[in-house]
């Protein structure tokens, strides 16, 4: 691995490091990820480090008695401009855009780890979906993904891949999603999620310009000449459920994603506390659609579906290509869980209508982006 994306990793693992320690709520709990970060401002991941120390430093009362010591760690650190925190969501990156598959994949070294057949992901999809393993041709995918993103997945990095899950795209007809989960020699794990078809492929990294470029199709102008071809297919409730639920997963605000949920096994796949209250699966609703034209007038005919359903009134498809989908869904995003309404455009814009909070201050797994690196975050309810 080169030295410049060893440090990076080093500094990202830190940073999801901190944040964990930031939310802890027992002591011992926030000196064992002092630790951890000891290890890596060792490997050059020094700022993570001294924010602990600053943290620590205003959180312990001064008669705690590793409050000198801290004191004077931090003194010890040397003197650089700490960087900003890095959020959920990433830096701008060239390679969050479409790229061409290239047309010779180049060949990688053996992977340094043998396939993981018990390996448990440290997290869940980000979006709901049919995932498979994809362990069988994990060495495939890694090649395509370094071939595609070598910024992101360097050859060093990429044969730490150890496992793969991957899912067709109803709302992007003959594309996959692909996630790779890759493991330093430390145990630090990370993932890398991408989309890919015959021709291109977008990196998935928790902003939204990559999947609007991708919808919008500038990549797919016909050899011969002609307009521009979207991948988006977004003509019946099964594929408008699809790109709600792949759109507000991949798109992350300061807090982690938007994560669409709509039965209590996709919530428990993100909730990292005790036994789940009561009730609290009583307010997670299935979707529920209202159609709407492209003018934004909605078909009482049509309200109140459920995804799957036959269109009702036999609507052609050629006139679902133009309209509109309101949906109403249940939400989890940071520690909160809500109901919430959208609208979606047919050119894959969506925008969230209003919003209602039905439950707070839950343990669920925040996860994020860092350099297109996607990294698992425990932070309990506040």
């Amino acid at each position: 691995m080169s030295d410049t994306h060893d440090k990076a990793l080093n500094d990202a693992v830190g940073r999801a490091l901190l944040d964990r320690l930031r939310t802890a709520r027992d002591t011992d709990d926030m000196f064992a990820d002092l630790d951890r970060l000891r290890h890596f401002a060792a490997r050059g991941a020094r700022a993570p480090l001294a924010e602990a120390l600053t943290y620590l430093l205003k959180v312990l009362p001064e008669d705690h008695p590793e409050h000198q010591k801290l004191a004077a760690e931090l003194g010890s650190l040397p003197s650089a401009p700490a960087p900003a925190r890095v959020q959920a969501t990433p830096r701008p990156m060239k390679s969050e855009k479409v790229v061409p598959i290239p047309d010779t994949l180049p060949d990688l070294p053996d992977l340094a780890n043998p396939p993981d057949d018990d390996a448990e992901w440290p997290v869940p999809p980000l979006f709901a979906a049919l995932w498979q393993d994809a362990r069988t041709g994990l060495r495939g995918a890694v090649r395509l993904a370094h071939a595609c993103f070598p910024e992101t997945l360097p050859a060093g990095l990429a044969v730490r891949a150890v496992a793969a899950r991957s899912t067709e795209l109803l709302h992007y007809p003959g594309f996959r999603a692909v996630e790779i989960l890759l493991r330093e020699a430390d145990g630090a794990e990370v993932s890398h999620l991408a989309v890919y078809g015959t021709t291109h492929a977008l990196q998935i990294n928790g902003t939204s310009p990559g999947i609007h470029e991708f919808n919008a199709g500038a990549w797919n102008v016909p050899a011969a000449g002609g307009a521009a071809r979207s991948p988006l297919r977004l003509t019946d409730r099964e594929e408008a459920t699809s790109y709600l639920h792949f759109f507000c997963g991949c798109v992350h605000g300061e807090d982690g994603p938007f994560s669409v949920v709509e039965t209590q096994e996709q919530l428990q796949e993100r909730w990292r506390g005790d036994r789940m209250p009561d009730g609290l699966a009583d307010k997670i609703a299935p979707l529920r659609f209202e159609e709407e034209d492209a003018a934004g007038d909605i078909d009482p005919g049509k309200a109140n579906g459920k995804a799957g359903e036959p269109l009702a009134n036999g609507a052609a498809r050629e006139t679902l290509e133009n309209r509109q989908w309101s949906i109403h869904a249940t939400l989890l995003y940071s520690h909160a869980l809500f109901a919430a309404d959208f609208s979606v455009k047919p050119t894959g814009m969506i925008e969230m209508v209003q919003d209602k909070p039905v439950a707070a201050e839950l343990p669920l797994l925040r996860d994020g982006f860092i350099d297109g690196l996607r990294i698992g975050r425990l932070a309990g309810g506040n």
